[in-house]
């Protein structure tokens, strides 16, 4: 054997833990920077509501948002052997540089942890990364219509935000 033969036998189930465990990080950070992503980006249209429901443009972290405005969440998978789950990113403006960052952090982190799951772990992870590739993530609605919801007099407004966490 040559020394690079030994080095990649040596090294290679390294990589291959790295990669996992680089996996579950991301899956991590993508729950807890997208609650309070999510959060920030529902408070700033319910707190301006008034304003986009009259026909103003505002900007949010350097994205124009309206009513037309559409509102994109990205899915993910992770797997523990035998058990496969599969969440959703925040809500995000369809086209920001933020919703960009997650939907690439959501393929990645399905690519490294959504796999290793039997049965489900290679089913859902192809689900996932056909939804956040080739439709470009799960199109939730526009903020007009997300602002229409919250404005129904059925139900509280804080019932309606448990919703969209």
């Amino acid at each position: 054997m040559s020394d690079f033969e030994i080095t990649v036998t040596i090294l290679l189930p390294y990589l291959i833990i790295a990669l996992i465990i680089s996996g579950y990080i991301l899956v991590a950070v993508i729950g807890t920077k997208g609650d309070s992503a999510s959060k920030a980006l529902i408070g700033f249209i319910l707190e301006n509501g008034e304003r986009l429901q009259n026909g103003e443009t505002l900007d949010y972290l350097g994205s124009p948002i309206n009513t037309a405005t559409r509102l994109v969440r990205y899915r993910y998978s992770y797997s523990y052997i035998i058990a496969t789950s599969t969440n959703s990113s925040g809500f995000y403006i369809l086209g920001s540089r933020q919703a960009l960052n997650v939907r690439i952090m959501c393929i990645f982190s399905t690519l490294f942890v959504g796999w290793w799951g039997f049965p489900w772990g290679s089913i859902k992870t192809v689900q996932s990364i056909f939804v956040n590739t080739a439709s470009g993530g799960d199109l939730s609605d526009t903020v007009g219509g997300f602002l229409r919801r919250f404005t129904d007099d059925t139900e509280p407004v804080f019932n309606n935000v448990s919703k969209y966490r």
